[in-house]
């Protein structure tokens, strides 16, 4: 396979991703927020057209959060994506960031009350 059809095959695949994204809701009033937090840590959020699948919900969530993905949001990756078919992994992460600091302390917080078991 030449160069010019790997290149033509990979144009036509992220078209076809930026296409199907088109249905994510993009006007996220904390996107800014969630910027300067992943800014802060070092991290990239995906582009908005990025789907989010229940891996790298499951990912995104133990690398950022600590916590696992049920506890955080009261359901499976799963469920989560079936509940918001409109939205993206950029804002299933943004929410993340946005959540962690309070994640933390109610960690914190119960393993102060159990004492650190």
């Amino acid at each position: 396979m030449s160069n010019q059809t790997i290149r033509e095959k990979a144009l036509a695949s992220r078209r076809a991703r930026i296409a199907a994204g088109a249905k994510y809701r993009r006007d996220w009033l904390d996107a800014p927020m969630w910027e300067l937090e992943a800014k802060k840590r070092g991290i990239r959020l995906p582009a908005w057209y990025v789907a989010p699948t229940p891996r790298k919900l499951k990912t995104a969530c133990q690398s950022l959060v600590k916590v696992p993905f049920e506890t955080m949001f009261g359901c499976s990756p799963s469920k989560l994506i079936e509940l918001n078919p409109n939205t993206p992994l950029r804002a299933f992460i943004g929410q993340m960031l946005e959540l962690a600091p309070q994640a933390a302390s109610v960690c914190a917080s119960m393993l102060e009350a159990t004492g650190g078991d």
